[in-house]
């Protein structure tokens, strides 16, 4: 039996080969991103039912990023904190407001960005934050549900009253009056 054969080369062809299909699958996939992004974090007062890691940023209804990462503010009980990525073109300033929205019949959420063509500051920073901030709100949807529980308590109250008005003895009353 022969030993002489080029078995170093054959395992750096065969070793260069996975890797090689390994990065052709990891960019098929679309997981490796090369673009570069600007970062921001968002805080949010209301709720943000449906917001996700990697949900999509849109300024004006363009698609200009991604959503890194939701979570709870370390510092205050009532904020909910997003840091978001976006490309660096878009125009981010001082004034920039996030809206969450939801899309279509989907109910995917998604950060609606917008800002005033005049606003040329940047955004401010808070000590203690890695990104720049911008405020951010919640969907309509979640402030009308929110508010449901008032509206119907009201509609109970009106409710009650009328029947009151309406009672038999005030119907009976009412006719008198009129004959």
């Amino acid at each position: 039996m022969e030993k002489s054969g080029p078995y170093f080369i054959v395992g750096v062809f065969v070793l260069v080969g996975i890797m090689g299909i390994i990065g052709f699958a990891l960019w098929l996939g679309g997981s490796v991103d090369t673009r570069h992004y600007k970062h921001y974090t968002v805080y949010f007062t209301d709720p943000v039912n449906g917001l996700k890691d990697g949900a999509s940023v849109q300024y004006r209804g363009v698609d200009v990023g991604k959503v890194a990462h939701v979570g709870l503010a370390r510092d205050r009980r009532d904020l909910i904190k997003a840091e978001i990525e976006i490309h660096p073109s878009v125009p981010v300033g001082a004034e920039t407001e996030a809206k969450l929205e939801v899309l279509g019949i989907t109910g995917l959420v998604y950060i609606s960005l917008s800002t005033s063509p005049d606003d040329t500051n940047e955004p401010p920073r808070i000590e203690g934050e890695k990104y720049p901030l911008i405020h951010g709100s919640g969907t309509q949807l979640a402030k009308i549900l929110q508010d449901i529980p008032t509206i119907s308590k009201q509609i109970l109250d009106i409710t009650t009253k009328m029947n009151k008005l309406m009672s038999d003895e005030n119907v009976g009353k009412l006719n008198a009056t009129l004959t």
